[in-house]
């Protein structure tokens, strides 16, 4: 049976409007129906950033099950539906395991952990370079060469047309939505959250100075400039000509 999710951190930053979701049968799976943007250019990608940039992905910190929550007036600690506070007490310093799913409670009647939510990882990013800064920001408030917390679709627990995971020590440019406390309720996280725009149309892949698109949809740098590329082959570039452009628009 298929379920309407609750606003998610996903939905804030024009990703996601609304998603059906389904039990995962033999694979245990969630499979979640996504209703993304879409976008066919860089130049569209960067206009509903926050900044675009080159990064290299780092560890997962967290994985929580983003239910919506309830916004916060005037920022502030956001909420959750509830915790997983359960575990070892006494834990093996020495071990490093992945994180554990902050799970929230599933509808009455619900079958498993995800029936209210959609489960997300938090991973570090280390920014190597900025990409694209919007206009109102430049020279304003730069984002410094640092570390940036990544919020992105739990592939491990859900399958989602147009989301891809992040795996670390890779190299990608990413054109972010920046949430604040208050924007995403159903983290439990007090930092800024940064979610790729549009699912993997947000994450391009890099190759040396080789950038190529995620997604097939994106088929140039300028909106409603004709490509040359047969359908099949995925939008090329480079990290120099992403920096040019994106100094331009």
């Amino acid at each position: 049976m298929k379920k309407v999710m609750a606003a998610s951190a996903m939905a804030a930053s024009v990703i996601l409007s609304t998603a059906a979701c389904s039990a995962g049968g033999a694979s245990g799976k969630l499979h979640v129906d996504a209703d993304y943007a879409l976008y066919s250019s860089i130049e569209e990608l960067a206009a509903e950033s926050n900044g675009g940039f080159h990064v290299k992905m780092g560890k997962v910190v967290s994985r929580q099950c983003d239910d919506g929550g309830e916004a916060v007036e005037g920022g502030g600690e956001p909420t959750t539906s509830g915790e997983d506070t359960e575990g070892d007490p006494n834990p093996d310093p020495s071990g490093t395991p992945s994180p554990e799913p902050t799970f929230t409670e599933g509808m009455e009647g619900g079958q498993s952990q995800y029936d209210n939510c959609i489960p997300m990882v938090l991973q570090e990013a280390t920014v190597e370079s900025i990409i694209y800064t919007p206009p109102k920001a430049r020279g304003v408030d730069p984002v410094p060469l640092a570390k940036l917390l990544v919020a992105n679709v739990d592939t491990d627990a859900a399958n989602v047309e147009g989301a891809s995971a992040l795996q670390p020590g890779s190299y990608v440019v990413l054109y972010l939505d920046d949430l604040v406390g208050a924007e995403h309720p159903g983290l439990n996280t007090a930092e800024d959250v940064w979610v790729p725009v549009g699912g993997e149309q947000g994450i391009l892949d890099v190759d040396g100075t080789t950038v190529t698109a995620r997604s097939e949809s994106i088929k140039s740098l300028a909106a409603g400039n004709p490509t040359s590329r047969r359908a099949s082959d995925k939008f090329t570039t480079t990290l120099s000509e992403l920096k040019q452009f994106g100094s331009r628009v």
